[in-house]
């Protein structure tokens, strides 16, 4: 294949030629030396006067630098004409690339470069460059200086918000991911919120401020910031202050007296949220209790999905006396995810929640500004990135499956997942299934169509057989009657095993019906009953789990402490890169990657990936693993070894053990 390829690149044909050349470089495990004459080809039709073709150029040397930059670097100087390109795209694509490949030495010529570009492009593409600027601090963390004044001078320009917002959120990536930035950054934040007019980003920095600031060695300099939000501004950036000010004094010892000097102020606001707030803090950390601190104060790791509690807090004031008598249990109440990968709405990694441990992940990452495409798709990927799709997704299903009455019982519904494909494209029936997690059980639903149209399904259902006897399939909702071209769902109820080491198991799926003829179908028409064999659905730990955000993870793990964690090592063949791996581990277990662990590149032959997440039943579960490639004369594949910490040893031990 690869010598066809080879030929093809010398092809009379420039679409053959490009074609070729995309062709290598999507190739899943090729090396630098195997691109080299792809990204020659490309590199000449870099200077094109087709703009199709140095588009189509840059734009793949885009896509080539984000795995392999050392493979794009010699058609930097290529790359540095096409950034004065009349066409934007070009030129935002060039500048991107050039950023990947850029080294270390060459940082400050390119933010010169991008200063003097910035100003003729508009906020859509600025955000793509700011992009690339966050992925050039996490690679080259000495450069924290040079790159956040170089940030810090784009807030003083006049833009709008989002192109603001992707400012500060690249700044905080900076700030959160280097030690050593963190006193500067803070501070040209302090300094940005004393003049700015967007609301929500003045809250942003103020919360950075309260968790940030009080590590710091002169924390005391942040106070008088923060106070003047409360004195000047509205009233939710004085809520956000007050907390942030209360934090200050849960962690500063020495600034307490004045901390609570301040709240006193605070608590003659003309605003009763404001009052609220300070009179309440004031409290907590007037009496000194540091549980009640790291309850109240401190603890802000995981927040409540807030429609889901509304939904349980009418239904629990709506029960009988008998079950009002009980009280009101918060842990089993789902909780608001994070961003998926914590990029500020440029691109998603899509949440395979729904596929088997190391089966393919589907991805669905968009293209946004810079490849010229602003449709419904990229706009949906930039609010998936931002918890949105999610969160009204779950909403959504939440409705749905409470207006069942079988279903009804199971409430709180604790996650959805994704839809797991059970048919192929166009096939006679499409069948498609979504897991639906509650505390003691799951309902699996499945999604019918018909496309047989001349045929009428009724009593239509999916038969399945479970591979552990442990769980116990309680009921089966069938749907009455399927036209053509009408989906609906079946769905069925499934006891969880009160044992939590059987965390996965597998489906065999059987759809079910009886079919008629459409133009006959009446009431004297028995129909014939019917099969129809379907894919069997594999159920991974992610649908026990969801992802929360541990800013600090070294000293949540060491809150929990060696006693009762589990450890497991493995040595998977399937993988070749660690890369590869990471991400069906994020996959399968369904936690989010801290820390930004979940970034390595090719060149690396070991990794440390952090995880946290949230178990169904309220708790709280950390993972650390270890990945290392395997030497010659080993096999090739991967040793890890992953480490679980929670309050629950039963349940660290069934996440070690689900991975074998």
């Amino acid at each position: 294949m690869m010598d066809f390829l080879g030929t093809s690149l010398r092809h009379k044909s420039e679409m053959v030629v490009y074609e070729a050349a995309r062709a290598i470089i999507g190739l899943s495990k090729i090396t630098a030396k195997e691109l080299a004459p792809a990204v020659s080809v490309l590199q000449l039709f870099c200077s094109s006067h087709k703009s199709s073709l140095r588009y189509a150029a840059v734009r793949t040397l885009n896509k080539i630098a984000t795995r392999h930059p050392s493979a794009v670097a010699f058609c930097n100087h290529d790359l540095e004409n096409l950034v004065s390109d009349p066409n934007r795209s070009i030129a935002t694509l060039a500048i991107t690339t050039l950023l990947k490949t850029g080294s270390e030495n060459n940082i400050d010529r390119l933010l010169k470069h991008i200063c003097s570009f910035m100003a003729d492009i508009t906020d859509e593409f600025k955000v793509v460059v700011l992009e690339s600027i966050r992925m050039l601090a996490a690679k080259y963390p000495r450069k924290y200086s040079v790159l956040l004044n170089f940030l810090s001078g784009l807030l003083r320009d006049p833009a709008g918000y989002e192109f603001k917002k992707a400012v500060v959120v690249a700044m905080e990536s900076i700030i959160c991911d280097n030690p050593q930035a963190k006193n500067l950054g803070l501070l040209q934040l302090c300094e940005f919120i004393e003049d700015c007019q967007h609301e929500k980003l003045t809250q942003r920095a103020l919360y950075l401020l309260g968790r940030e600031g009080p590590f710091l060695s002169r924390p005391k300099q942040f106070i008088r910031f923060i106070y003047n939000r409360i004195i000047l501004e509205s009233a939710p950036v004085k809520c956000t202050a007050t907390t942030a000010l209360a934090r200050f004094g849960a962690n500063c010892e020495d600034l307490l007296p004045s901390v609570l000097v301040l709240l006193e102020r605070v608590m003659l606001d003309d605003d009763d949220e404001v009052r609220d707030r300070a009179a309440f803090y004031h409290y907590v950390l007037s009496i000194g209790d540091q549980a009640l601190m790291k309850e109240y104060i401190l603890n802000d790791e995981i927040r409540l999905n807030m429609q889901a509690l509304e939904r349980a807090l009418v239904s629990y004031t709506q029960a009988s006396s008998a079950e009002q008598a009980r009280p009101f249990d918060l842990s089993t109440m789902p909780v608001e995810e994070p961003p998926a990968d914590g990029l500020s709405g440029v691109s998603a990694m899509a949440d395979s929640s729904t596929s088997g441990f190391f089966e393919p992940a589907t991805s669905a990452a968009s293209e946004n500004a810079a490849t010229g495409r602003g449709d419904n798709t990229d706009t949906e990927a930039a609010a998936a990135a931002s918890g949105g799709i999610g969160t009204r997704r779950q909403d959504h299903f939440a409705g749905q499956l409470e207006a069942i009455p079988a279903i009804k019982p199971l409430f709180p519904l604790f996650k959805s997942s994704n839809d797991y494909e059970l048919t192929d494209a166009g096939t006679e029936y499409v069948v498609t299934c979504v897991v639906h997690t509650f505390r003691e059980h799951i309902v699996l639903q499945y999604d019918v169509t018909n496309t047989m149209e001349d045929q009428l399904l009724e009593n239509v259902y999916v038969d399945v057989e479970v591979a552990d006897d442990e769980f116990e399939v309680l009921e089966t909702i069938p749907v009455k009657s399927l036209p053509f071209n009408n989906p609906a769902s079946t769905y069925i109820i499934v006891k969880l095993p009160d044992d939590v080491s059987y965390l996965t198991t597998s489906f065999a799926n059987t759809l079910r019906f009886v079919v008629k003829e459409a133009d006959s179908a009446g009431s004297n028409d028995p129909g014939i009953s019917d099969e129809y064999a379907l894919e069997e659905l594999t159920l991974p730990v992610a649908v026990h789990m969801q992802r929360i955000i541990k800013s600090n993870f070294a000293a949540a793990w060491e809150e929990f402490g060696e006693e009762g964690e589990a450890k497991e090592t493995y040595f998977l063949t399937k993988f070749s890169t660690l890369d590869e791996m990471v991400r069906e581990l994020v996959a399968h277990l369904g936690m989010q990657p801290c820390e930004r662990s979940d970034q390595t590149s090719s060149e690396k032959v070991a990794h440390t990936l952090l995880l946290a997440g949230f178990f169904r039943g309220g708790v709280t579960v950390l993972a650390r693993c270890k990945l290392a490639k395997s030497v010659p004369p080993s096999p090739v594949g991967i040793n890890f070894q992953i480490t679980v910490r929670s309050e629950a040893p039963e349940i660290n031990q069934a996440i070690a053990d689900a991975l074998g």
